[in-house]
């Protein structure tokens, strides 16, 4: 029935695709743009519309020689626009017919003076996809939001850009770290705050670029440090007025959903207000906010300097797991942002945000894990309540004194508040599924976090061109307070049961302060000389009390202890750089003498470890035309371990995996090289994204394990042997003429070569990831809007030493989403989701069908709308997840959300200024 459904819907899509086929003889249209003094004009736009109705049939842009080029135009009459910046537009009327295919126009003069036309309306639209430099920029309309559609809806249809299931965004391979709107910072650096609320049709453009440090783009000499970074550009009429929309849902079950979000612009003011609650585990959350509040990992800093890695297998609990939409989450959120020009000079930005979430976590976990000639199998039932609230506020001052200058003061304030409750039974089977034993236990656990940061830059050119002096020190702080529960009871074959009964206390401070000063030379044209020193100071302190509560109250001084940790390090570089009209290149050599100090206090031990490194980059840039880049660039960083991989103190908050610090870790070095190629075909609308990136390791971390007959395991960190991982990432998307559809695939391969200790047995493990996905979706999207495609994943792990231990698994994915409007006013959607989870590796082959159905009737010229909206209409949906780590291979099963029916009333907002954004143009 289920492979009935699927087949039905991808079918009826396909017979879709089939009647837009064109039997009609097609043309292509091509010739010049020029200027009056017949100069040719590069990125000129030639917009062609059908006579009768102005919608878009094609579209071109000139390249250097002022060449154009428009394929598969249909036999009818047009109207030619040709148009450029600062000069004014021109008009013809062309009919496309007879024998030859090839329709040579004549040449097109633009003069740059404005022409007073009559009126006339169209519909107009740009590229789809341009690059400009840096910048890949994606013009919106071309990607057709529909009313009611969010950022992140937009997103999802970007060559190039992947949103997944939690809503956290890539966008060529790279994480994308900060959204802004207009170039103002939006509720600080959470991009799902801006993805999941402003509304799509409010977006004229999206930018996607990597944004540069104040320094360098003062400068203009790379340093290394970049973050992946979209900018929301928004159509004019939105820029002056007001804006937004607010819903309310609800359903079946007791769903419920609710959602606010004005806006009003106006030059040199920006206010936002945003809110949202639902049960329907749709949250604006993000997983690093979680790690960095229950698991106490902070101080992340990137560019060569250093990087505190995230271990989840320490003892520390993470709410919400890997995934927030696995459980049942109810939760909200709300604040304000506001943009402020004080003045030409200086802008202000401010904004406050809070959300707190309740999620109820039932799962089921099967857990194979390796020694060193077989294994052994963990299970674990676990029922969980987390609880989670969350303010923060963030502020940006800049001053533009004058070309000259430039001063910047950035404040972060937040205070976190949560905990869980949990019950679990872990069962743990030998290699001949007997039971070596039972483990129930209940935890609870509280925990508060304050913490800080200030960030003061000062930017000053000194006379000549090119020669620069920047000054820049932050101060940041953080304390954390956990308070917790353990009881729990152990049952071990043949030795009886031990109990424990403890309540834990653990204080985590940390403070940390950085100072830096960079000066650039001119040397000659286009070439820089950059010469930096820096400062660091990092200092962490951690107080754990564990107490027993029976055969009385005492304070256990195994498991208690104070764990002091330092890194301090200074740092100089010098920087060369050189920049053409299209090749930039930039390197940079830092010798960084640091110090790693730390004090068991509790035990009166004591280490301090002295490293002197070299730290070289690489950035090379070469544009082969507008819309061709190819990039490399190559750094080196330092990795430092974390205090609670340092203190050689037991943490037994899971009794079956005790985990113990190791003092005599070693900092870790990382080798990383990363190529981009941007090939953009405005003729033909052709985009691929490709990334090449290798990483390697030098004394990497990993946790050796310790396995005992009736399977109990100490878990230590350990340096191993140096490590490597390779990773290609594609994206393709081109159009197919003969059906009227874009064709997108996507594709990433990933390999991992790594070691692990058992029973003080090293081990190396290689790993391969291949995933591919290619989809199908119709061009004209005024009527219907159908995809379709299939999304393919493939695992392998294998153990050169002991071959019985390699393992491998393939997960499917079919899915069909189906819009069709039935004229101005009314709107059905299906989707269909088939998921295949492969039994390769695992005991059996796994299957899940999800299909969706809604209608919408919109009302009063689309301001407002009601929605009837079905989710899991088979009632099959479960949170399943399958993981191949490098020490075990893993299936879990999660209680989630199953059917519901959500009616949902929206209205949307706009009162924009004088205009529309419709385009008007007039013509003679």
């Amino acid at each position: 029935m289920q492979r009935l459904l699927i087949h039905t819907i991808c079918g009826g899509l396909l017979l879709l695709c089939g009647f837009s086929l064109s039997f009609a003889q097609s043309y292509r249209m091509e010739g010049y743009v020029q200027d009056t003094l017949s100069q040719p004009l590069s990125g000129a736009s030639i917009m062609i519309l059908q006579a009768e109705d102005s919608i878009l049939q094609g579209f071109g842009l000139t390249n250097e020689k002022g060449f154009y080029r428009v394929p598969d135009v249909p036999q009818g009459d047009y109207l030619i626009q040709y148009s450029y910046f600062g000069y004014a537009p021109e008009w013809k009327k062309v009919g496309v017919s007879g024998q030859n295919k090839v329709q040579s126009l004549p040449v097109v003069m633009l003069r740059s003076e404005i022409l007073t036309l009559s009126e006339v309306e169209i519909e107009a639209q740009q590229a789809p996809v341009t690059l400009k430099k840096d910048t890949v920029e994606y013009n919106a309309g071309a990607f057709q939001p529909q009313p009611g559609e969010v950022v992140e809806d937009l997103l999802k249809r970007l060559p190039g850009v992947e949103v997944d299931r939690q809503g956290n965004v890539k966008a060529q391979g790279e994480n994308v770290r900060k959204v802004l709107v207009d170039g103002k910072e939006f509720f600080g650096n959470d991009p799902k705050v801006a993805t999941k609320n402003l509304p799509a049709d409010a977006i004229e453009k999206v930018q996607v670029y990597d944004e540069k440090t104040d320094e360098e783009d003062f400068t203009g000499v790379d340093d290394g440090q970049r973050q992946q970074t979209i900018n929301l550009e928004l159509k004019e009429d939105r820029k002056k007025g007001g804006f937004g929309s607010f819903a309310l849902g609800a359903g079946t079950d007791s769903r419920f959903q609710a959602k606010l979000n004005l806006n009003r612009f106006a030059p040199g003011v920006q206010y936002s207000v945003l809110g949202m609650g639902n049960n329907l585990n749709d949250q604006d959350f993000s997983f690093d906010e979680y790690l960095d509040f229950m698991g106490g990992i902070g101080n992340l800093m990137e560019g060569g300097v250093i990087q505190l890695e995230i271990d989840d297998a320490v003892g520390a609990a993470v709410p919400f797991g890997a995934s927030i939409g696995e459980g049942i989450t109810t939760g909200g959120s709300g604040g304000m942002n506001t943009n402020i020009d004080l003045g030409k000079k200086t802008t202000l930005n401010l904004n406050y945000y809070t959300r707190g979430a309740v999620k109820e976590l039932e799962q089921e976990s099967y857990r194979e894990q390796y020694l060193e000639e077989a294994s052994f199998v963990s299970e674990e039932f676990l029922d969980r309540e987390d609880q989670y609230w969350n303010h923060q506020f963030k502020s940006f001052l800049r001053y533009r004194g004058d070309s000259l200058a430039r001063l910047s003061l950035r404040v972060n304030l937040g205070w976190n508040q949560g905990g869980f409750v949990s019950a679990s039974e872990q069962i743990r089977r030998n290699a001949e599924a007997e039971v070596a034993s039972v483990n129930l236990s209940n935890q609870s656990q509280d925990t508060r976090q304050m913490k800080g940061s200030t960030n003061l830059t000062y930017l000053k050119r000194l006379g000549k061109k090119g020669r620069t002096l920047s000054l820049s020190g932050k101060v940041e702080g953080e304390m954390k307070n956990m308070e917790g529960n353990l009881l729990s009871s152990l049952s071990l074959t043949g030795l009886g049961n031990d109990s424990l009964d403890q309540f834990q206390v653990q204080a985590n401070d940390q403070f940390a302060y950085n100072a830096q000063v960079t000066y650039t030379e001119p040397l000659g044209k286009g070439n820089l000389l950059k010469v930096n020193y820096s400062y660091q100071n990092y200092q962490d302190l951690l107080d754990r009390e564990v107490w027993d509560r029976v055969p009385f109250e005492s304070r256990n001084g195994q498991l208690s202890n104070q764990y002091e940790r330092g890194f301090q390090y200074q740092r100089a570089g010098v920087t060369l750089s050189r920049s053409r009209d299209k090749f930039t290149l930039s390197l940079s050599s830092d010798v960084q003498d640091a110090v790693l100090a730390g004090n068991l206090i509790s035990l009166g031990d004591s280490l301090r470890d002295r490293y002197f490194n070299f730290l070289p980059r690489l950035q090379a840039s070469y544009q082969f035309a507008n819309s061709k880049r190819l990039s490399v660039r190559y750094n080196t960083r330092i990795r430092a371990p974390r205090p609670d991989q340092l203190q050689p103190v037991a943490d037994n908050r899971d009794p079956l995996n005790i985990y113990i610090g190791n003092p005599a870790l070693r900092l870790t070095y990382t080798h990383r090289m990363n190529t981009t190629l941007m090939w953009i075909d405005q003729f033909n609308f052709i985009t691929i994204f490709a990334n090449l990136s290798a990483q390697y390791n030098q004394n990497p971390i990993v946790e050796a394990r310790s396995v005992d007959s009736l399977l109990r395991q100490i878990r230590t960190p350990v340096n191993t042997a140096d490590s490597w991982n390779t990773s290609f990432f594609l994206t393709l998307n081109t159009p197919l003429p003969f059906v009227k559809a874009k064709l997108n695939v996507e594709g990433m391969s990933r390999y991992n070569q790594a070691y692990t200790f058992i029973n003080d047995l090293e081990r190396q493990v290689n790993r391969w990831t291949h995933t591919g996905d290619f989809s199908i979706e119709n061009q004209k999207k005024k009527v219907w809007d159908g995809l379709m495609g299939v999304r393919l994943s493939y695992n392998r792990s294998t153990y050169p030493e002991v071959a019985s231990l390699d393992r491998s698994y393939l997960n499917q994915e079919y899915y069909a989403n189906l819009r069709v409007n039935l004229g101005e006013n009314w709107i059905i959607k299906g989707d269909a989701n088939w998921m295949v989870y492969g039994g390769d590796a695992f005991d059996e082959r796994q299957e899940v069908m999800l299909l969706g159905a809604g209608i919408e009737r919109f009302f009063a010229k689309k301001k407002m709308s009601l929605s009837l909206t079905g989710f899991d209409l088979l009632n099959q949906n479960v949170g399943f997840q399958r993981t191949a780590e490098v020490a075990y291979l893993e299936e879990n099963q999660v209680l989630t959300l199953r059917r519901y029916v959500l009616l949902t009333f929206s209205y949307r907002i706009n009162k924009a200024g004088e205009g529309s954004s419709d385009v008007k143009i007039s013509r003679d």
